[in-house]
């Protein structure tokens, strides 16, 4: 496997993580991007599962270990909690990241329950708006809105943003 270029990677990834997840070595073996991940599956004839999970795993890689709090919970919401934490243990076993700020990362993610967005399209067509695109672009500005407050906002002051943005944009 021509891939298979980083094993001082594989052996820092073996000493740190606590229980082994072949797939997650195999990402650390590997130096590839989504695409090349994509053609490594295909040729172990992966599932979609694992493919998907692979190429979730390839650089670059989507978190920034010097982030606060918000902005890892932000990154910990748009990855999923397994791929954050694999995700993690690669950036340190890549030397991109020290244990302690590993374990201070796997603490945020291991106590993570993800929020759930209190608005649906219902919400923005109740306002009179029709249903269609305009539905969609409200709904995600109110979504990067509540996402940017750290999913502090609840259902009303959300309802009441989404009102404020459906008067002042142009249908």
């Amino acid at each position: 496997m021509p891939e298979a270029r980083r094993l001082d990677r594989l052996r820092r990834l073996i000493e740190i993580e606590s229980e082994a997840d072949p797939l997650l070595r195999l990402a650390a073996l590997i130096e590839v991007d989504g695409e090349g991940a994509a053609a490594v599956s295909t040729r172990l004839r992966f599932s979609n599962a694992w493919r998907d999970r692979l190429c979730g795993l390839s650089g670059p890689w989507p978190l920034d270990p010097q982030a606060d709090g918000p902005g890892q919970r932000r990154t910990l919401y748009r990855l999923g909690a397994k791929r954050y934490h694999g995700i993690a243990l690669l950036l340190t076993a890549e030397g991109e990241m020290s244990s302690g700020r590993l374990s201070e990362l796997l603490a945020i993610a291991g106590d993570w329950m993800p929020p759930v967005f209190p608005l649906t399209g219902r919400d923005v067509t109740v306002l009179g708006i029709p249903p269609g695109e305009r539905v969609g672009r409200l709904l995600a500005a109110v979504h990067d809105w509540w996402e940017e407050g750290d999913f502090t906002a609840d259902r009303t002051r959300c309802l009441i943003y989404l009102r404020e943005l459906a008067i002042g944009t142009p249908a």
